[in-house]
This record gives structure tokens, sequence and C-alpha cells, in this order.
């Protein structure tokens, strides 16, 4: 359905009509205005003309040249919303995936009952572990979360290595993991209820040690990041 104008609305959206700033509708009144009205055609094609805006009277061109200038700040507009609505787009689909990974890493972590397991191992199901670095290598623990949480806090600078042993076999060395002053916490995935695990730390001469079955929220988001930068 087409929508007739007046020479006046006309005349008042020409200048962004040559400036190609206007709407889809407005542009499509304004192309048929023109091939009706040769008054109007004959303007706009002056118009067209360079250096229009810029020369002849001023008093005459006054409200095209106001028009003019806020063609141009319409079309900056719309360049700018092309950009950041698509980047926009982009960061959030990454916030929403980071936060549904971090939340299935938490779902995976709770557990629905307390084990009781033979004296000297510590449960992780039941309080988590802070003890002196070299205390925690004579700990044996369990977890039925499938993870071990590691945290070191020490007020000197360190750069060191978490180590996990299998306690229930010859204390046999299965992962590693690099901590730093920068970076105090490590986790150990796909662990199983059926071992008991031990740790040992290198390169970390002091400070204590927190030894967890499960993470925060932030620490999932954390070990998101890591693993997707």
């Amino acid at each position: 359905m087409s929508m007739k104008i007046s020479c006046g609305i006309a005349e008042d959206i020409l200048p962004l009509f040559v400036d190609g700033s206007c709407s889809f509708e407005s542009k499509a009144a304004v192309e048929e205005h023109l091939g009706e009205c040769p008054t109007c055609r004959e303007k706009y094609e002056r118009m067209k003309m360079p250096g229009y805006f810029s020369g002849g009277d001023a008093g005459a061109n006054d409200r095209t040249a106001v028009m003019a200038a806020y063609a141009k700040k319409v079309r900056r507009h719309r360049l700018v919303l092309r950009i950041l609505i698509p980047a926009a787009v982009i960061i959030l689909a990454f916030f929403l995936s980071v936060l549904g990974r971090a939340v299935s890493i938490l779902q995976c972590q709770r557990t629905s009952e307390v084990t009781d397991v033979e004296a000297g191992t510590h449960n992780l199901t039941v309080s988590d572990l802070v003890c002196g670095i070299k205390e925690a290598e004579g700990f044996s623990f369990f977890t039925n979360s499938t993870q071990i949480v590691v945290t070191i806090k020490s007020e000197s600078d360190f750069e060191g290595i978490v180590v996990l042993r299998k306690a229930d076999q010859d204390d046999e060395r299965i992962m590693l993991a690099r901590v730093s002053s920068a970076r105090p916490v490590c986790v150990f995935t796909n662990l199983t209820s059926e071992s008991r695990y031990g740790i040992s730390l290198e390169g970390v001469p002091s400070g204590n040690v927190e030894v967890s079955g499960s993470v925060g929220f932030w620490q999932a988001v954390s070990m998101v990041l890591d693993d997707l930068l």
C-alpha cells in the first residue's frame, strides 16, 4: 500500500533521501512523489549536484543544510548500530556459553549422600581440609564429586607444582598442575570414589593448603575461561 506525501514533507525528507539515510518506507514514499511531482524532482536533481549544500544563497539553503547535517548524524548512528548490535550479540552468546558450562560443572559435583570412609582418610564430602603445606602430604582423600580442588594460601610469591597421587596404589603419580601466586587454585577432574588420593606440593616453600571436593561458582567460571582462552 503506497503512502502519498505532500511537497512540504518531501522537501523535508529530500536531504535524507539524497544522503541515503532515510528509512525504507520514507524512501519509497519520496520515490513515488518524485515520479508525480516535477517541482520536487527538479529540486532533487539540484540537491544531487556537488556543493549544493555548501554553496548558493545562505538563506535559501538554511533548512536543507540543517537537514543535511541531520542526515549525516542519522547515517553515523546507523553505522554505529550495525557494528554494536552484532558485537553485543556475540558477547552475550559468549557470556551465556560460559555461564552454562559453569552451571554444568556445579551440577556435576552435587552429591546426594555422604559416604563413610576408612580411618586415616579425609572425607571431602564431609568437610574441606586446611593444613600446612608439608602436612597435606600425609593425608589421603576420598571424593565422590569426581574432582579435587587444591588452593594454595601463601603470603610470599611462588611458582610450583601440585602432584596428585593414588594413595591406594603405591602413591602412583597420576596428574600434575602448575600453581603460582597469580593462579593459586588447581582442579583435578575425572576422579572416582573407588580410589583414595594424595597430594604433594613442589616448589611452594611455605603457607597453607586447602583441599576441597567442590568448586564455587566463580571458580567454575574461571575453569571454563581457562579452557576457552
